[in-house]
């Protein structure tokens, strides 16, 4: 009986693992912010989603440029108050992320 390597097969499932965590996670922050974001219009709201990075070591989450006025409501300007929601969507749920990001990769890792 030969040695047969899974490797490609591993790393390929641990790739798809990471994917899908960060599209778990910028689906779970944009989520997050939206219930935080102010409402005048509705277009902020709108606006606001996310990228798996294409190496999928990462998520960036943020507005189109439909809403290019986001980072002025996020920190605020000499007239007008700060109100976070991108920073508390993220901050106020690291736990959480974690657990999301363990249970996808355990979820793909697992080969069943």
């Amino acid at each position: 009986m030969g040695y047969k390597s899974y490797k490609d097969k591993v790393l390929k499932a641990l790739d798809e693992a990471k994917k899908d965590a960060c599209e778990t996670i910028g689906a779970f922050v944009v989520a997050e912010a939206k219930l935080r974001t102010p409402v005048l219009t509705g277009n902020l709201k709108r606006s606001e989603t996310f990228e798996v990075m294409s190496d999928n070591k990462g998520v960036i989450v943020g507005s189109t440029p439909n809403a290019p006025y986001d980072i002025w409501v996020e920190k605020g300007t000499e007239s007008q108050k700060a109100k976070p929601h991108w920073e508390p969507a993220v901050m106020e749920n690291i736990s959480k992320i974690e657990q999301l990001t363990g249970y996808k990769i355990k979820e793909k890792m697992s080969g069943d």
